[in-house]
């Protein structure tokens, strides 16, 4: 007699389970970490436009990169969170037996 083949679980059951949170809200780190990405090439593109000039405005170069800085310090404490969020419900849940 063959087996009959057991029903897989829910993708979004087993995410929410793991994370605590709906699939989606566990991705959407990877949108914003592009946008910020895009952010960030976009204050680079203007720091060296504005600094090859023949008369570049220092003060214009140090605002860029002073909000450059802030997104950079910003947005990488956020993903740190993320990430470490996720590690451990990660560990917590491979304690509990999964794999």
């Amino acid at each position: 007699m063959a087996k009959t083949p057991q029903a897989l679980p829910n993708a979004f059951d087993a995410v929410h389970s793991v994370f605590g949170r709906h699939p989606e809200d566990v991705i959407s780190p990877l949108e914003t970490s592009v946008k910020v990405f895009g952010w960030l090439e976009a204050l680079t593109g203007l720091i060296k436009e504005e600094s090859r000039k023949e008369r570049p405005n220092i003060f214009r170069i140090e605002e860029l990169a002073d909000i450059s800085s802030y997104l950079t310090e910003d947005f990488a404490n956020y993903i740190d969170c993320c990430h470490e969020e996720m590690k451990t419900a990660l560990q917590v849940a491979k304690a509990r037996g999964g794999q």
